[in-house]
């Protein structure tokens, strides 16, 4: 989900949680760096209560509009939130417009807040407030259904509407304390006093917003502000949760190394989980009583799953971070941590240099097609995970028209792409080359040349798919007519340093890309007529 911030008449950025937009009526850019079409929900802070949307064609879009919290439990008074969902094709970029109306918006978000009473609600106020206390609550889109404690706020279960299944999702905070050994925890030794406490913090101030586009759940913990948003939205972050934990232990006494915990019942009782190595691969571990319950925390850079013979439950993270499977159907997650001695391995100084921390991450629930292998060497995301993945990763660029250059007409949309790439084939890097140091007759001009590097996903098929806005071709590619514009010459089929060619592909010949495999591409681009 993309979040940024605006407000109106001059166009002003703020960077804190977002950026701050002023507007009266502002277009903004929405450029998409996948090779595949996007379809999802972006979120627009404005200071505007009355908000159309309107795409690059003239048409309106279905919006929500949200308050504004400064803080738990206080409305800004002028800044709104302007939930919608926006289609941005493969490499481009789509135009929308923003404007100011007289007329009040067709969707305002409902909120509930719980353990405590909203401030600063002005009296015109079009957002319908009430106060809960202690109560059990459901949000829900129409892929699943999410229920959730009313005494921790907390996720509960989850309930996936296509096969009515109601999985058990708690989530909890937890923390580990340190060794009272000689050696200490420190910036690069994690040496727990033990098993992980549970954080209690009970009667926590939680805020709900309910709505046609976006619902949300805001929980006030102790050391975190945790978020947790279900989006109607008909591209892959539909079928997903989405969280967002801000942490912050800077003002704790230290000692301590928080994580968060998400026990669900995947019956994993071989206590197997699987983690990607380095955002390419996915490894499979095993919780291993005879070593110290450091050894069994394994480094996520992207993902991680846990699974039995009807169900996976995935993990996807934003953000590098450290992960174990302690239990059956438990996955747990490092968030920070603040230490105060050093570990004698050369930094010379506590962990003290604490800052508010944001993580994101994308729980995702998925049915078996067919009965799992029994002996299972290494496990593939499936292909929705991975689009999910790489959506977390490289999200949307967000750029709304500067106000100097308000005469100038934009694209409703710039698709530079004559057809996607197939959903497994993941474009990750397309770049001018440069000539040698060496070589100063050129000055900093490009080579003619470019290359292009294909990877070719490995994914698991026996799960469903939702949401992709691309289709598979079983690894089959072929670069005729892939750009409007362009088409490639002299093209090159090269290894990945791009020093040593190794042949050459024919113009309109279909290649074959191995799984799990990287192809690097050298070609000259030659402009046709504009087709725009």
């Amino acid at each position: 989900m993309v979040f940024y911030r605006m407000k109106a008449e001059k166009i002003m950025i703020l960077w804190q949680k977002s950026q701050l937009l002023m507007l009266l009526k502002k277009e903004v850019i929405f450029f998409n760096s996948l090779a595949h079409n996007r379809e999802q929900v972006v979120t627009v802070h404005v200071n505007a209560q009355n908000v159309q949307v309107v795409d690059g064609n003239g048409a309106e879009v279905q919006s929500q509009t949200d308050a504004f919290w400064v803080i738990k439990n206080r409305m800004a008074p002028e800044e709104f939130l302007v939930s919608f969902v926006v289609d941005v094709p493969a490499l481009g970029s789509a135009t929308y417009l923003l404007k100011r109306t007289t007329k009040g918006s067709k969707s305002y978000g409902k909120v509930t807040i719980y353990n405590t009473e909203a401030e600063n609600v002005p009296e015109q106020s079009p957002f319908t407030i009430k106060t809960e206390q202690e109560k059990d609550f459901t949000v829900e889109n129409s892929f699943l259904k999410a229920e959730f404690s009313g005494n921790t706020g907390f996720l509960k279960s989850v309930t996936t509407k296509d096969d009515g299944k109601q999985h058990k999702t708690e989530v909890s905070f937890v923390s580990y304390g340190i060794s009272h050994g000689k050696e200490k925890s420190g910036a690069y030794l994690f040496l727990p006093d033990g098993p992980a406490k549970t954080i209690n913090y009970m009667s926590p101030t939680i805020r709900i917003t309910r709505g046609p586009i976006m619902s949300e759940v805001v929980v006030y913990h102790q050391y975190t502000e945790h978020h947790v948003r279900i989006l109607s939205s008909p591209g892959t972050d539909g079928s997903a949760i989405d969280i967002y934990n801000l942490v912050d232990i800077s003002s704790t006494g230290g000692n301590i190394e928080t994580a968060m915990r998400i026990n669900t019942d995947i019956q994993n009782t071989d206590r197997e989980f699987f983690v990607d190595l380095n955002g390419f691969q996915m490894i499979k571990h095993k919780k291993l009583d005879k070593i110290p319950l450091q050894a069994n925390f394994y480094p996520m850079p992207s993902m991680a799953f846990i699974e039995d013979d009807s169900y996976r439950f995935s993990v996807l993270s934003g953000q590098s971070l450290g992960m174990a499977s302690l239990e059956v159907g438990q996955i747990e997650i490092m968030m920070d941590r603040r230490l105060n001695q050093d570990d004698n391995r050369g930094l010379g100084q506590p962990v003290h240099d604490n800052k508010v921390t944001p993580n994101r991450f994308a729980l995702l629930f998925e049915k078996r097609l067919k009965p799992r292998p029994k002996e299972k060497i290494t496990g593939f995301p499936s292909l929705q995970a991975h689009l999910t993945s790489l959506q977390l990763i490289q999200p949307l660029f967000v750029i709304p028209k500067n106000s100097d250059t308000e005469s100038i007409p934009l694209l409703p949309n710039f698709k530079p792409m004559q057809k996607t790439l197939p959903c497994e084939i993941h474009l990750l890097n397309f770049r001018s080359l440069r000539y040698s140091e060496d070589d100063t007759s050129h000055g900093f001009k490009p080579r003619k040349d470019v290359a292009m590097l294909l990877h070719h996903l490995g994914f698991d098929c026996n799960f469903p798919n939702r949401g992709l806005k691309c289709d598979s071709s079983d690894g089959q590619i072929s670069f005729l007519r892939l750009f409007k514009e362009l088409t490639f010459k002299n093209t090159k089929e090269t290894s990945l340093s791009l020093n040593y060619d190794q042949r050459d592909v024919k113009n309109g010949e279909t290649m074959s890309l191995k799984p799990m495999e990287i192809y690097a591409y050298r070609t000259e681009l030659q402009w046709m007529a504009s087709t725009y």
